[in-house]
């Protein structure tokens, strides 16, 4: 045991308290209570009440929770219930001793710890029955002791694996954020503690923590106020090991937690708290990793089957200027030592391309570019490591923003073909009727429809409903991208140019056409696209979809030359880009197909591909000109 603790050191108290301390020695809390009142933690004579705090902290003392109810209905057993609240004072005074600034000999906190951590799950675990127990004060000072004992090396692992005591800071800190509880106490230890230690990577301790708060959702909502608060203050050391640490638990334990931090804005307090490391990097190694691993939270954010309102919210909370400013910032793969760049360039290749196709979120691009775009004109950003993926994505926008105010323009306007088959009827505008249950199929009279329905209609109608593109809106915008694209004679010319060497490459062979929306339509020849990215659009024998699933493309690929079908893919898989996650079949008349075969079959057989090339030049500028009209009549 420690000689500070040593009950020699009270004989050296002034006489006229020595009484009080024999009494207090024997077990007396209020004579404990009156010499600690007596003697504040100012005071230099308060180290020899040290070790009678040490004996009041005795844990052979501490009741069982049968004894307990017993001691609380037998007034003859007051002694024991003195014994609760001389102990609950010697919480406080060893807090008060620790606090602002120790006053104990850190040797003696080995010998004090096991008897303030049992304690302390005494008290807490039944506060309610405690008479007169003020529990703001105690909460402050357990986590005084608690936070302060963790500090120290020697007994940093200790206090990390006690059991009990993640909830009872979770708790405080949940009651300090709602605002039942006033304390001095500062965030960021408290933070740290929960949040940024060797102990909070443990599954246990963090359950701990979700039950003092409430639950993961109460949990969630204290994050995104937490980070609220830090962010909206300076970058201070202590503000930043606070953000620091709930970045952490973010990246730790925050996929049980996306739902809650969704719902309570959490995608501009991530955006907010990443910025906030960002700021403090240069001064701070860890807020350097902290922002790495909150992007790759971030990313995972973005990547859920919520990504669409995670970026949704994202847009109106900055996130492009947010990736602008990181990007800057990172001019080289080897100036930064965490590379944060390439989750930047994932969101901008992959995540953003693949959401761009929901004109909702299209329609929210005008408002958050902007900013974004006062960054990345600067001579700084043109250097910087992301500026090529940054380039096609703009591309990308530009174009699905071209597609929106065409779309918007012709809205109203409807297909003009009956969907069945058998019929394909043309009509004017108003003399078709759609689909009540996809709003997508178009028929020129009943009889179409219910022989349409009971062919192959009744299958893809509910696979449509059952898709993200259920809504008539979504997959007008999906055609309009394609009518908007097929205004480019620099596009129609491309598409016809790969159509043509298909056709001569393979004689009689019936193909469709693939074009992936998740790229931008005029960088298919573009030498600023880099290599890995796949082209816009790829001509494929129709035999290799032949066992492709879905009713829908089943049905059209048994038209054989009668259509020409255009596969749209939507999004890729993001762990192997060659595979099509969603893809929407959509048909359009032979008329150009058959017109370009016709070009392509006047040449004679067996030329290389330049001379092809050559020869195609001034046959395919004439069609491109007279293709524009029917290349945009697609359909569901």
């Amino acid at each position: 045991m420690h000689e500070s603790l040593s009950l020699a050191h009270v004989s050296k108290l002034p006489s006229y308290l020595r009484a009080r301390a024999k009494a207090a020695k024997n077990g007396s809390s209020s004579d404990l209570t009156f010499l600690l009142r007596f003697v504040p933690a100012t005071d230099t004579k308060r180290m020899l009440l040290l070790p009678l705090i040490f004996v009041h902290l005795d844990p052979s003392g501490i009741p069982t929770s049968h004894d307990l109810d017993s001691i609380l209905s037998d007034t003859s057993r007051h002694q024991e219930l003195d014994r609760i609240t001389g102990a609950l004072a010697a919480l406080h005074a060893i807090s008060e001793m620790l606090d602002p600034q120790s006053v104990i000999s850190p040797d003696a906190y080995t010998d004090l710890w096991p008897r303030v951590y049992q304690w302390t799950i005494f008290v807490h675990g039944h506060w309610e029955v405690i008479p007169g127990m003020d529990l703001g004060a105690a909460y402050r000072a357990t986590a005084i002791n608690i936070l302060t004992f963790h500090r120290e090396a020697s007994l940093e692992a200790a206090v990390d694996k006690a059991p009990g005591l993640r909830y009872i800071i979770a708790e405080y800190w949940s009651k300090i954020m709602r605002g039942d509880i006033s304390t001095d106490v500062q965030f960021p230890p408290i933070l740290t503690f929960l949040f940024n230690s060797t102990g909070s990577k443990d599954k246990t301790k963090f359950m701990e923590i979700v039950e003092g708060c409430g639950g993961s959702g109460s949990l969630a909502y204290l994050l995104v106020q937490q980070i609220n608060h830090i962010a909206a203050g300076q970058v201070t050391e202590p503000a930043i090991e606070g953000m620091n640490a709930v970045i952490q638990v973010l990246w730790q334990h925050g996929k049980p937690l996306l739902t809650g931090i969704l719902d309570h804005g959490g995608a501009k307090a991530l955006i907010d708290a990443i910025s906030f490391c960002e700021e403090a990097r240069y001064s701070d190694l860890e807020a350097g990793e902290k922002v790495h691993v909150g992007v790759i939270y971030l990313l995972g954010c973005l990547e859920s089957r919520a990504g669409a309102t995670w970026v949704s919210q994202a847009l109106s909370a900055g996130l492009l200027r947010f990736i602008a400013v990181l990007g800057r910032a990172r001019q080289t793969e080897t100036d930064v030592m965490f590379n944060t760049y390439s989750m930047l360039q994932r969101i901008l290749r992959y995540i953003l391309p693949n959401l761009l196709t929901d004109y909702k979120l299209v329609r929210q691009i005008p408002d958050a570019l902007p900013e974004a775009l006062s960054i990345t004109s600067t001579q700084s950003f043109s250097t910087c490591i992301i500026y090529p993926f940054w380039t096609e994505f703009i591309e990308l926008v530009r174009e699905r923003l071209g597609a929106l105010d065409f779309w918007l323009e012709r809205r109203s306007m409807s297909p003009n073909s009956c969907e069945n088959s058998q019929c394909r009827k043309a009509g004017p505008k108003g003399a078709l009727k759609k689909c009540a249950g996809c709003g997508l199929a178009w028929y020129c009279s009943r009889e179409c429809q219910t022989a349409d329905w009971a062919a192959v209609h009744r299958a893809s109608c509910r696979a449509l409903k059952m898709t993200d593109l259920s809504g008539a809106r979504q997959r007008d915008y999906i055609r309009a991208i394609l009518q908007h694209n097929f205004k480019s004679p620099e596009i129609i010319t491309t598409v016809l140019l790969q159509q043509a060497r298909f056709m001569y490459a393979n004689p009689g062979v019936d193909f469709l056409t693939v074009y992936d929306f998740t790229r931008n339509g005029r960088g298919i020849d573009s030498t600023k696209v880099r290599k890995s990215t796949p082209a816009w659009s790829q001509v494929k024998p129709r035999s290799d979809y032949a066992g492709a699933p879905g009713a829908r493309l089943a049905h059209l690929l048994q038209s054989a030359g009668n259509i020409h079908i255009h596969l749209i893919v939507l999004s890729f898989e993001l762990v192997n880009p060659h595979e099509p996650k969603r893809v929407v079949p959509m048909w359009s008349t032979p008329q150009v197909r058959d017109e370009l075969s016709r070009v392509v079959q006047a040449f004679p057989r067996g030329l290389q591909s330049s001379a092809l090339d050559a020869a195609l030049v001034k046959p395919l500028r004439a069609l491109a000109t007279r293709a524009a009209k029917p290349m945009q009549d697609v359909y569901y």
